[in-house]
């Protein structure tokens, strides 16, 4: 599903509510994407991040070309365009904030499914279930703030940058799912011989 770029903003300063907020769907969506409870939400956090006046009025600027851009062409590349202005609002820290609300809830589907994988074929002796999925989240977040720094201009730094931080911080549980993963694939395409 496609955000506008309101959403996206607002999600990077949403850390004034619960986790369980950024992980719902925005109440009474409509058609221009802009309702009080998103404004409400960015109102209330704009100092917690220390967002200035001008990143402010920045970011209004883009939701609103953004939107217009949306409404004409449903198709259009909006996180290409989102990754540009942000990166130019933005300060680091602020981007790097925005690039961990921005992927918190794939990063803790992964470990979920992750845990599911090792607890399925009963492997999860000697885990604890809140340590491997918290340390895989942190793991896979770091790999996604990575993709979306590096992967769509300079795929070469991100190969060798998410090369590096599997090599020195994948945690044990993930590798030992990425293994059981590799195995499975390699029997599910082996065709074997055929014999009369």
């Amino acid at each position: 599903m496609k955000k506008s770029f309101f959403i996206a903003a607002l999600v990077l300063i949403g850390g004034c509510c619960c986790f369980g907020c950024l992980a719902q769907e925005p109440p009474a969506k409509n058609k221009s994407r802009i309702t009080n409870y998103h404004l409400a939400l960015y109102l209330a956090a704009q100092k917690k991040y220390e967002l200035t006046q001008e990143q402010n009025d920045a970011l209004y600027v883009q939701l609103y070309q953004l939107d217009s851009i949306l409404n004409k062409n449903p198709n259009y590349d909006h996180w290409k365009h989102e990754r540009t202005h942000l990166q130019k609002i933005l300060n680091e820290k602020q981007y790097d904030i925005f690039l961990g609300y921005k992927n918190i809830s794939y990063a803790l589907s992964d470990a979920q499914k992750a845990w599911k994988i090792l607890k399925d074929r009963n492997l999860t002796e000697g885990y604890d279930s809140t340590e491997v999925v918290g340390t895989i989240t942190d793991y896979r977040l770091e790999r996604l703030k990575l993709f979306d720094r590096y992967a769509y201009d300079d795929r070469t730094k991100y190969d060798e940058l998410a090369g590096e931080l599997y090599r020195n911080f994948c945690p044990n549980a993930l590798r030992l799912v990425n293994q059981i993963i590799d195995v499975e694939e390699k029997e599910k395409s082996y065709q074997g011989n055929i014999s009369k």
